[in-house]
């Protein structure tokens, strides 16, 4: 009887346990890399495949932090006969990271176009 309470409590069970929690933790941290620092983990952010990726980037650096614009072509996973583009902001500072994407179709993003005109020729 004390020989299955050992196997129980403090034994086999707790070392399993231990095991699969690290498996599961270190699969899901696996995951968040491979979604932040792949093109096809960013592509599916973006909800489709990187085609290209658009240079050159725009960077600006106010004190700390870094921001960093990328312009992506996705080939949408819903639609692969049409093009959409993607734009990555993305902001670090010392012991911080943040990415935002954004994915536009192409009439979206020819009103970005003309909005961006027209804000840098003073009309409105």
């Amino acid at each position: 009887m004390l020989a299955r309470t050992r196997l129980v409590h403090g034994g086999y069970l707790d070392a399993l346990f231990d095991y699969f929690f690290w498996v599961f933790f270190v699969g899901i941290a696996a995951y968040i890399v491979y979604s932040l620092f792949t093109k096809r983990g960013k592509g599916r952010m973006f909800g489709g495949e990187i085609v290209e990726t658009l240079l050159p980037t725009i960077s600006k650096r106010r004190g700390m932090v870094r921001t960093n614009i990328k312009v992506h072509l996705i080939k949408p996973s819903d639609r692969p006969n049409e093009r959409d583009i993607g734009i990555e902001f993305s902001r670090s500072a010392v012991l911080a990271w943040n990415m935002t994407p954004i994915t536009l179709t192409a009439q979206e993003a020819s009103q970005l176009r003309e909005l961006i005109d027209t804000g840098l020729s003073g009309e409105s």
